[in-house]
């Protein structure tokens, strides 16, 4: 009967745990799913009805659609922010995004846990909020988002010749109250961010 020195094959495993080939693949194999994860963290990002109907005004404020339905079908996110012509607010969070999120280098091999353990920077919807401010009041248009926005009552938009003085060509605020809705608040980046961290 053969017998088996414990202390020794612990030693021996250990040895090859820390041992620079199965340490470097345990790096590869960390990174690989965090940019696996940050991908489809973007990709969400891009494919939210949010992103996609304020990316549609910024190339057509007066013809965007109103598809999350948050203004009640009328105008578009866009124009009711309030949003200069020609800006494309939504690439500041995708830069943060992409910019943001990585993975560390430095790591370390808990032999208690005999795992490694490895640290991410991801973003944050604090962080997310400082990058996008509104045009027109102190709070973050993503906060807006998911949290409410005023104002819908006295919101025009026009989708034939749109106002001059407008800052996005295609909307104003009227002095009388037009309508009676509310804003509808729709889950948004921290539904994106929440998503991403499960996935890690």
């Amino acid at each position: 009967m053969a017998t088996l020195d414990f202390n020794r094959f612990r030693l021996e495993i250990e040895s090859a745990t820390n041992s620079k080939a199965v340490s470097k693949a345990a790096f590869d194999e960390a990174d690989r799913r965090v940019k696996t994860a940050k991908q489809e963290m973007i990709n969400d990002f891009n494919a939210h009805e949010v992103t996609q109907e304020i990316e549609a005004g910024a190339a057509d404020p007066m013809g965007a659609q109103n598809t999350t339905n948050t203004l009640g079908g009328q105008g578009n996110l866009y124009s009711f922010i309030g949003f200069a012509e020609g800006d494309n607010p939504t690439e500041a969070v995708r830069g943060y995004l992409e910019d943001k999120t990585r993975l560390r280098t430095h790591y370390t091999f808990n032999q208690r846990l005999n795992r490694f353990l490895f640290k991410v920077d991801m973003p944050a919807m604090d962080e997310v909020e400082k990058r996008t401010p509104s045009p027109w009041e102190p709070k973050s248009w993503t906060r807006g988002i998911e949290r409410g926005i005023s104002g819908l009552g006295f919101y025009l938009h026009s989708r034939l010749k749109g106002f001059a003085g407008s800052r996005s060509s295609a909307a104003i605020q009227s002095e009388q109250q037009i309508r009676s809705a509310g804003y509808k608040p729709i889950k948004y980046l921290s539904e994106i961010i929440k998503n991403f961290r499960k996935k890690l």
